[in-house]
């Protein structure tokens, strides 16, 4: 398993620097998190919540000790968050692009931390992980995103057709692999 895939397997999170403002990237960290089904707190210490969901202002003021934590803060305040996720117990460090402060990586490394620091960003590996999901079963995907029932089976398939490029050495569909494209032939 990769480093992404052991944060996201985790069963709690925590993003740091969540804002109430929905057109901040702390928010859309949060939010696509919450709509992939996963256990989320938002950390921000200044808003009272985020999204409806009470917001703490510290990892320490958490519930529970996330597994994950999503950091989206200036590389200033990602060290301090990094030294409380270590403190606390938290096993998964994401630093979003931007966030990211080597100092404090390596500091997380060095405590045995998993640490996602690369540029990679939790919210494409979340779209790609919904993507899976709904290729793998694209109806029970459009059934859970359209309660009413009204799915069509040859509009799904038509959509993935039409999502799908053709290999141009068979013409056979390929298949998205992390963003490595797979002839399925």
């Amino acid at each position: 398993m990769n480093n992404i895939e052991v944060f996201l397997k985790a069963s709690t999170f925590a993003v740091a620097g969540t804002s109430q403002d929905r057109s901040k990237y702390g928010n859309k960290v949060f939010r696509a998190i919450i709509a992939s089904g996963r256990s989320v707190y938002p950390l921000n210490p200044t808003a009272p919540d985020v999204e409806g969901h009470p917001a703490f202002a510290s990892i320490a003021e958490l519930p529970v000790v996330p597994e994950s934590l999503s950091i989206v803060t200036p590389p200033h305040v990602t060290r301090q968050i990094i030294r409380q996720a270590i403190a606390a117990g938290v096993k998964n460090i994401w630093t979003q692009p931007g966030a990211e402060d080597s100092k404090g990586s390596q500091t997380a490394r060095d405590a045995g931390l998993n640490v996602i620091d690369d540029g990679s960003c939790i919210l494409v590996s979340l779209s790609i992980e919904r993507s899976s999901k709904w290729r793998s079963n694209p109806m029970k995907s459009q059934q859970e995103n359209n309660p009413s029932g009204n799915t069509v089976e040859a509009k799904v398939k038509k959509i993935d057709k039409q999502c799908q490029p053709a290999c141009p050495a068979c013409g056979g569909s390929l298949i998205d692999i992390r963003a490595k494209l797979q002839c399925s032939k």
